[in-house]
């Protein structure tokens, strides 16, 4: 396919906001996303698709996977939201978009490894591959708390102390993990799921 009629360019996060609140699953269940870097996909002046790269949510994430103490995790990063408009994704657009804007990234910061997630209830994560990233498999078994409030409903604690408070723990679902490493020096833990 021809892509010359297609742009990949750095956006604002207010652009990525509205255009993830029409479009990505996690935006539409109300959950927000973290700062970072945001990069756009137009076609004839309209916005199409929008990829945010981030720092690690997680330095356990990479600790686990490259067996790296925290002084020595620079250069790690994620992409915290990834989306096409569904009307757009064909051919192979998605996977282009995805590694056009991973270049330009690139350029601008330095990127040792990159990780993607993909929630299997939503997505099989295929854009991932086809951009080059390997899959590792499930990311491990996890429980989030959930504090009751006093009109009965549940919000997720992320911080503080759970013994005497009242709420109850949740299994927190398990996403595919993919991985693109750019340091030939880096050694991954994780099992390559092909295998």
């Amino acid at each position: 396919m021809n892509y010359s009629e297609y742009e990949v360019n750095k956006t604002t996060r207010g652009a990525c906001e509205c255009f993830l609140a029409k479009h990505h699953y996690l935006s539409q269940q109300g959950n927000t996303f973290r700062s970072g870097y945001y990069w756009s996909l137009v076609h004839k002046d309209k916005l199409i698709g929008v990829v945010v790269f981030c720092t690690m949510s997680s330095q356990a994430t990479a600790r686990g996977c490259f067996d790296l103490a925290t002084n020595e995790q620079h250069g790690f990063f994620e992409i915290g939201r990834f989306c096409i408009d569904p009307d757009y994704d064909t051919d192979g657009l998605a996977a282009w978009f995805l590694k056009e804007s991973i270049c330009h990234f690139c350029g601008e910061r330095e990127v040792r490894a990159l990780f993607a997630y993909a929630d299997p209830a939503y997505e099989t994560g295929e854009v991932y591959v086809d951009a080059d990233f390997t899959c590792y498999g499930l990311t491990a078994k996890r429980r989030d708390f959930y504090a009751e409030q006093a009109d009965g409903s549940f919000i997720k604690q992320n911080r503080g102390k759970t013994q005497g408070v009242n709420g109850e723990w949740r299994d927190r679902p398990r996403k595919l993990r993919f991985l693109l490493v750019y340091d030939e020096d880096l050694q991954t833990q994780w099992e390559d799921s092909r295998r």
